[in-house]
């Protein structure tokens, strides 16, 4: 019996060891920045990240205007492929979750993928996350329905963060980046 425990307790932490997925990594230069699938509230309160997510999110400023189509997006999930190294992510990413906010529309559809920028894995996940999606650019963000693309925004708004997400609510094409 005492045997079977240690064989038991053994095996689960071997697994639990193999399991645990990585989230995060230190570049060349000695930074702590994000890998793979993460949830927002690392942005917003990891003392790495909060300074400059929370002051581009405070500083974007939009209007009170209400947009008709953004009942539109109601259906849509995003994936939101980025660096916490990225200059282009810092700005955007959090003004674009403003935005989302702005329309009222749910965080929870909302997808959260870190890439690299370390050499043999640049913009590439830790699991292969940005496979087969063309992720050349970041922040890339992919609107999604029913699992389709219905659209995407290239590192930064062709027009306007608004204009850019309207047109993909409205079912018109950006041209790409």
């Amino acid at each position: 019996m005492k045997k079977s425990c240690y064989t038991l307790l053994l095996l689960c932490t071997v697994t639990f060891c193999f399991a645990q997925e990585e989230t995060t990594y230190i570049n060349q230069r000695g930074e702590v920045h994000l890998c793979g699938p993460f949830d927002i509230n690392e942005l917003e309160e990891d003392s790495l990240y909060a300074s400059w997510y929370n002051k581009q999110y405070d500083e974007f400023k939009l209007d009170d205007t209400t947009y008709s189509w953004s009942s539109q997006l109601n259906d849509v999930e995003i994936d939101i492929y980025m660096g916490t190294w990225c200059w282009d992510s810092k700005i955007w990413v959090p003004r674009f979750v403003k935005t989302w906010d702005h329309l009222g529309l749910e965080r929870e559809k909302l997808h959260f993928i870190a890439l690299y920028d370390i050499a043999d894995r640049y913009k590439k996940g830790p699991n292969g996350e940005e496979k087969g999606k063309k992720i050349y650019r970041i922040p890339t963000f992919i609107f999604k329905r029913d699992g389709n693309e219905i659209g995407r925004i290239v590192e930064t708004p062709q027009n306007d963060l608004l204009a850019d997400i309207g047109r993909i609510a409205r079912g018109l094409t950006l041209q790409s980046n």
